[in-house]
């Protein structure tokens, strides 16, 4: 292999290692930098969905499950997504991350979880057929919107007359709604994941929202004392006895030492 065909491959190779990263993104989760989920990744489950505080004004987030009390605080009306839990003394601890700055745990039985397509899919079981459809986008008169749920009122993407290129969408899991409404459910499109297409109108923004029923919040003072406080003695305790005694022992000493006898 003479000089040229060894530069040959070797660039074949690098454009292959450089291809690599992107292909395997999508599979890739995201770990949060968090010093407790490092130290305890291997006892930490994901879970990937959106919750709420069901705490009546919100709640702060805590350094580590048990831990102490941070200054991000969340809104009662915030949503996050809840990434790792951990179970420590009976409880579930999320791991959630509300802004580029912040992430920290929250108590599970303190939170709510958002109503999603996860949720509407297991309430509607029953409802929802197993057929396949191919929607051309090409025969889309509009933009194609992409839903949270039927009836959910939330758009999580609209893809433009430009970007459909005259593709095909594969749906399933067929949904008709009150109102003789068919949705079809997309499991993935370039990186959006279980959405919602409503079939009959796949350009109509302003379709009927099914309300959610309020949920009954947590008031603050129901909650106090309610956080298990024995880690927090085993973890401070000790070190504030050993600490104490070793300045009492060094009190004693420097009596005996400084403070003059009394003469028999």
């Amino acid at each position: 292999m003479n000089a040229l065909q060894k530069r040959l491959v070797a660039l074949l190779l690098l454009a292959l290692f450089a291809c690599l990263p992107s292909a395997a993104r999508a599979d890739v989760i995201w770990e949060p930098d968090n010093d407790f989920y490092w130290k305890n990744q291997e006892q930490c489950q994901y879970l990937g969905r959106q919750y709420l505080p069901a705490v009546a004004g919100g709640l702060y987030l805590w350094d580590e499950p048990e831990g102490r009390e941070g200054n991000c605080h969340l809104e009662e009306d915030q949503a996050v997504t809840v990434y790792f839990l951990y179970e420590l003394n009976g409880r579930q601890w999320g791991l959630v991350e509300p802004d580029n700055a912040h992430n920290g745990w929250v108590p599970m039985d303190w939170m709510r979880l958002k109503y999603d397509s996860q949720a509407f899919r297991e309430e509607h079981a029953g409802q929802i057929s197993d057929q396949t459809r191919t929607l051309y986008l090409e025969e889309v008169d509009g933009a194609l919107l992409f839903w949270a749920y039927p009836g959910s009122g939330e758009i999580v993407y609209t893809l433009s007359t430009q970007e459909m290129d005259g593709e095909e969408l594969e749906v399933s899991g067929i949904y008709t709604d009150g109102d003789g409404r068919e949705w079809g459910n997309c499991a993935y499109y370039y990186g959006i994941r279980d959405v919602w297409i409503c079939l009959s109108d796949p350009s109509q923004e302003d379709l009927p929202v099914t309300p959610t029923p309020e949920p009954d919040l947590l008031q603050p003072d129901e909650l106090e004392g309610s956080i298990a406080s024995s880690s927090l003695l085993q973890r401070y305790l000790l070190p504030i006895c050993l600490v104490g005694g070793v300045v009492l022992v060094t009190l004693a000493v420097m009596l005996a030492v400084f403070l003059p006898r009394r003469k028999r």
